[in-house]
C-alpha cells in the first residue's frame, strides 16, 4: 500500500512514518497500560510503577521498530514474520534473561549489546534491586545485579541504548522504504 501511494506522490515518508509511528505508539501505550496496571499490583514490585510501565513500553516501541525494519526490507509479509522470530528469540539468550551471559561464548557474546531486551532488563533490575533492606536482602540484591552487569551508574546509558536502537531501526527502515518507493516507479 505505502509503495503505491509513495510512488504516486500522495504523502511523503516522513508523513507516513510519523503517522503510523503516533498510531503505534498509542495502541502500545494502551497494552503496556493494562499489562502494568495488572501486573505491578499482584506482583507488588519495588520499583515504583512509572519505572515499570518506561521500561515495557520502551521495549515494546523498540520491538515495533524491529518489526517496522524487517517488514520494510521484505515485499511478502510472511517472510517478515517467519524472521521475527529469528531477531527476537536470540534476545532471550543474549540478554541474560534464561543464561548468564558469562556462559555465552566470548566470540558471540558482543551480540547482547545490539539487543533491546539486554538494556531493559538491566534497567529493570537496577529498578527492582538497587533499594533493597539492609542485612541479607541487600547482598542478594546486590548479587542479582552483579550477576546481570545491572550498574545502577549506568541507567541512563540503558536508556540511550533503547532510544538509540529504536531510532535506528526506524530511521534505516525510513530509507529503506523511500529507496523502494523510487524503484517502484
Amino acid at each position: 500500500i505505502f509503495l503505491g501511494k509513495y510512488s504516486k506522490s500522495h504523502y511523503s515518508i516522513v508523513t507516513y512514518f510519523i503517522s503510523h509511528l503516533a498510531t503505534e505508539a498509542f495502541i502500545a501505550f494502551v497494552g503496556v497500560l493494562v499489562q502494568a496496571l495488572i501486573v505491578f499490583w499482584i506482583i507488588s514490585f519495588n520499583q515504583t510503577f512509572l519505572q515499570l510501565l518506561s521500561v515495557t513500553f520502551a521495549l515494546s516501541m523498540t520491538a515495533t521498530a524491529v518489526s517496522v525494519w524487517l517488514g520494510s526490507i521484505f515485499t511478502d509479509s510472511d517472510s517478515a514474520s517467519s524472521l521475527f522470530t529469528l531477531v527476537v528469540v536470540p534476545q532471550f539468550y543474549f540478554s541474560g534473561v534464561f543464561i548468564s551471559v558469562e556462559l555465552i561464548p566470548a566470540w558471540v557474546r558482543w551480540a547482547q549489546y545490539l539487543c533491546s531486551l539486554t538494556y531493559a532488563t538491566r534497567l529493570a533490575f537496577v529498578y527492582e534491586f538497587s533499594n533493597c533492606e539492609a542485612g541479607p536482602a541487600e547482598e542478594n540484591c546486590q548479587q542479582i545485579l552483579e550477576q546481570n552487569d545491572a550498574d545502577p551508574d549506568d541507567v541512563w546509558w540503558y536508556w540511550l541504548a533503547l532510544v538509540g536502537l529504536f531510532f535506528v531501526f526506524r530511521i534505516s527502515a525510513m530509507f529503506i522504504l523511500r529507496k523502494k518507493g523510487k524503484d517502484f516507479q
